[in-house]
Formats: structure tokens, sequence, C-alpha cells
């Protein structure tokens, strides 16, 4: 379940910042410069700021649905594997269990991939 509901947490995280921010944006130019809110601050200019900012954020996200996968382990049992990136782009492997067995499965998945 964490593997699709993690990137829509961080999607609708961002996207309530980003709706306040043009939100602050739109009153900021209705008040200080009321002339040009006018041309500013129209129905069409909002609808074109907001599907701008939904279709940046999800296209920001997209990355976020790769950084985990569902494993079958020798015993059938579901394991989520999460595999971060840093900015190095040196791959680094972190198992979500607390499982002995599951953390020495996951040093010999590391040496497979050095």
């Amino acid at each position: 379940m964490q593997v699709y509901v993690w990137p829509l947490v961080h999607i609708s995280q961002m996207w309530t910042v980003w709706i306040t921010v043009l939100v602050a944006f739109n009153r900021y130019v209705a008040i200080c410069r009321p002339f040009q809110a006018i041309r500013i601050c129209t129905m069409r200019q909002s609808r074109l700021q907001v599907s701008v900012s939904a279709v940046s954020i999800i296209v920001y996200n997209i990355p976020r649905f790769l950084e985990h996968r569902l494993e079958l382990d020798d015993y059938r049992e579901l394991q989520v594997i999460a595999i971060y990136r840093i900015p190095t782009c040196a791959p680094q492997l972190r198992l979500v269990s607390s499982d002995p067995f599951s953390r020495r499965q996951a040093r010999q998945f590391r040496r497979k991939l050095n």
C-alpha cells in the first residue's frame, strides 16, 4: 500500500503549497496593482496557472512512483524494498523490515548490485 500511497501524499502536499502561493500572488496583484489586476487576474489566467502547476507537480513527482517495488522472498512473504538515489546517483538500498533474515537478504542484494 505504501508503494502507491506515498507518491500521492507528496503530490497532494505540493499541491496545497502551490495553490496557496497562487492565491497569495493573485491577491497581491489585486491589492497592490489594481490597474494591472484587470489584465492579470482573469479566470482564464487562473485556470492556466492552476493547470501549469498541476502538470509540473505531477511531472516532478513521477520518480517517487519508481522509488519502491514489491518483491516476494523465498518464503513467499511480500517485502517492500525502497531504493533511494542520492544526489551522486549511487544506488542505496534500504529494506523496510525489522526481520534479521530480511536484513541479510538486503545485504546479499546489495552485493549483487556492486
